[in-house]
């Protein structure tokens, strides 16, 4: 596993979250299924196929699979709430999935440093 692999877990994870704050701001539509699933998303599948997978002793890696779970729980409750029309309170919850994405990039950028240095 690379370090690109990392950032380009990031990516994905970031433009999910671009692609909600858009159905927030203009009622762009976004499927219900890419959000509800934190295993069935993109950045989901690669956490679990691979991040996990080869370094599921990283405690960095086991951080990020619970914050990238409870950003999942805070989608659900955004979509719902978009579904009742409720935008105010859906920006409120966007802007605490907003602090949890952070962490994560914050964690791939960590992780992502330490596998990509070579091994003394």
């Amino acid at each position: 596993m690379k370090q690109d692999d990392f950032h380009r877990a990031g990516v994905v994870h970031l433009v999910l979250c671009k692609r909600l704050k858009s159905h927030i701001d203009t009622q762009r539509p976004i499927r219900r299924e890419e959000l509800m699933s934190h295993k069935e998303c993109e950045f989901g599948k690669w956490l679990y196929s691979e991040g996990l997978a080869k370094y599921p002793d990283l405690k960095e890696l086991q951080e990020l699979d619970k914050i990238h779970f409870d950003v999942h729980m805070l989608m659900r409750q955004i979509f719902e709430m978009m579904e009742k029309k409720d935008i105010k309170a859906a920006q409120q919850e966007y802007a605490k999935m907003d602090a949890l994405s952070k962490k994560i990039i914050t964690l791939l950028t960590t992780v992502g440093l330490k596998i990509g240095r070579p091994n003394k």
